[in-house]
């Protein structure tokens, strides 16, 4: 219940690096919160909007919830970004 903070382009990389180092055959489970589609464009623009609205902070991070649809979810499993 954490990758659901991951924006899109960490989440690649993290999901090639996963793939990188399953033995064939492995399975990665996932057990993280999902949406449909018109709510993930909603969170996306929420989160679009506060980082607009940030003030740049070095070495601190800041807490979002960005869920995925699972057809977002499985394109970015598959090694396939987007333009988000």
């Amino acid at each position: 219940m954490s990758i659901h903070h991951i924006v899109h382009t960490t989440k690649l990389e993290l999901y090639m690096k996963i793939t990188t180092v399953l033995k064939p055959g492995g399975e990665y489970i996932e057990g993280d919160c999902v949406t449909c589609t018109a709510m993930e464009s909603q969170f996306l623009a929420e989160y679009r909007q506060q980082v607009a609205d940030m003030l740049p902070v070095e070495d601190e991070y800041y807490h979002t919830d960005v869920p995925f649809s699972l057809d977002t979810q499985h394109s970015l499993l598959l090694g396939r970004g987007q333009d988000f």
